[in-house]
């Protein structure tokens, strides 16, 4: 058996196993990843990991896989690949080989989502793979878990340099809760999903689903970022009116249990509000940061940000302009920190803005581009040009506008499905997490479960698809 032959046997009846394993085991990777980052190690468990993935996806894209759009597939592959070689030999050329080294690391990291991407759609097309919702469910859970595991012991990192927020033992808050806010209604859903009418063993379901909807409610609370907060208790309050809708739609007792405890999940969410760190990050510094009216506020916004920002026109938009002054507010001056790497880009010639400024600083740069741009369009744009742009956004904001229009075509059959609509919920907050918050297509970790929930949202159509009509 040649190794074309060995990959696909191991892919066609292995791969599924150890896929749900990974996945199960991300929250304690990015565990480890965080310990070793803290400690100053550079090549950390996560890198490597996901770096083998990226790798083994390419070959079996490339080599192995047999399906139909495959030569669409690997044309969009190989052009991605060769936009790689050419932005770190430009890099190379214009910063030599500390500019390359710098950059590879960050351009991997953004990139792994594409490649990933194909990789899914042909295990999707070929074998119908999707991420397994139990391993998915464990996954949020071990997640969440963690989070107040090291509140309860005292052992928690915070997650914003104020001291505010409580981001257990993992070292990217952002990202985590990122995380949390996208795979935590597929968790809710399964979880809600064990409540039976009769069930002999109702009071021990009941407590372990109520302990597991706690966790989740507690990390939307305590992590401390708008964005958990904002999608799960969203995501509660909304199932628990579609329960209720099809409780006195169809007289099922079972539908009544589950919107009882989505109920007390969506009061739990909100009880925990007032004595949870999001109110003290909220009242003590993002509220006074609109009007820069309180030391902590001062602190946040950084004198260093400021001082880079002057004198671009992204800076003056923002003083000028009373709805972008508020609409960098409400991003928590995401806007600010753009302006430096996006007067470069304005400044720069042709090749630059078509192959991007890369990640590091060079000789071509009068401003400090390296600090992180969040907001995942914005960063492609200006971190790899033009062609970096439509080589990965353009067909994530395509996919997204797809999957928008099939789930309208047949609204009344997709509001009747709870799984399509929870699965098209954490697509479109991934979405709006991608384009307003950041940490998303240039996130490994999060971009990860960003491509999976797509195929299975497509799953979920499919399944949808076949059940009878809705009058």
């Amino acid at each position: 058996m040649n190794m074309r032959e060995s990959m696909k046997k191991f892919t066609a009846t292995k791969f599924a196993y150890i896929f749900a394993i990974y996945v199960i085991l991300q929250p304690i990777i990015d565990v480890f990843t965080s310990l070793t980052t803290r400690a100053g190690i550079s090549v950390t468990p996560g890198v490597v990991i996901r770096t083998l993935l990226m790798i083994y996806a390419f070959f079996y894209v490339l080599f192995v896989s047999d399906f139909k759009e495959k030569k669409l597939s690997v044309i969009y592959v190989l052009c991605i690949s060769a936009y790689i070689l050419v932005f770190l030999a430009y890099m190379y050329k214009v910063g030599g080989m500390s500019n390359f080294i710098g950059n590879l690391k960050e351009t991997v990291k953004t990139f792994f989502f594409p490649y990933v991407a194909v990789f899914a759609f042909a295990l999707y097309r070929e074998y119908g793979y999707t991420i397994s919702v139990k391993a998915l469910s464990i996954s949020a859970f071990i997640y969440t878990g963690i989070i107040f595991i090291a509140y309860v012991t005292g052992t928690s990192f915070v997650t914003y340099h104020s001291g505010y927020g409580y981001s257990g033992w993992f070292y990217a808050a952002n990202e985590i809760s990122d995380i949390i806010a996208i795979i935590a209604p597929v968790a809710i859903f399964t979880a809600v999903g064990y409540l039976h009418t009769p069930d002999e063993r109702k009071w021990k379901t009941g407590l372990a689903v109520g302990f597991v909807l706690f966790c989740y409610c507690f990390a939307a609370d305590y992590i401390g970022t708008k964005v958990v907060f904002l999608f799960v208790f969203a995501y509660c309050l909304a199932c628990m009116v579609w329960y209720f809708v099809y409780y006195k739609k169809e007289h099922d007792k079972t539908f009544k249990k589950r919107a009882l405890f989505c109920f007390a999940a969506t009061f739990a969410v909100i009880a925990m509000f007032s004595s949870g760190s999001l109110l003290s990050y909220l009242s003590n510094v993002f509220l006074p940061l609109q009007d820069e009216q309180s030391e902590e506020a001062l602190a946040a916004l950084n004198k260093d940000i400021l001082a880079a920002a002057q004198g671009t026109w992204l800076y003056n938009l923002i003083e000028n302009n009373h709805f972008v002054k508020t609409l960098n507010w409400l991003l928590s001056k995401r806007l600010l920190i753009i302006a430096p790497a996006a007067q470069e880009y304005t400044d720069a010639g042709f090749i630059t803005k078509l192959i991007g400024l890369g990640y590091k600083n060079t000789i071509l740069n009068t401003r400090n581009i390296e600090r992180l741009i969040e907001m995942d369009a914005p960063a492609l744009l200006l971190r790899h040009g033009l062609a970096g742009f439509v080589l990965e956004y353009l067909p994530y904001f395509a996919s997204i506008v797809y999957v928008i229009v099939k789930f309208c075509k047949k609204f009344r059959k997709s509001m009747a499905s709870l799984e399509c609509c929870t699965y098209f919920y954490c697509v479109i907050t991934g979405f709006l997490i991608s384009t307003f918050v950041g940490h998303g297509l240039n996130a490994p970790a999060v971009s990860f479960y960003l491509v999976f929930l797509g195929f299975s949202l497509l799953d979920a159509f499919n399944k949808r698809d076949a059940l009878p009509d809705v009058k």
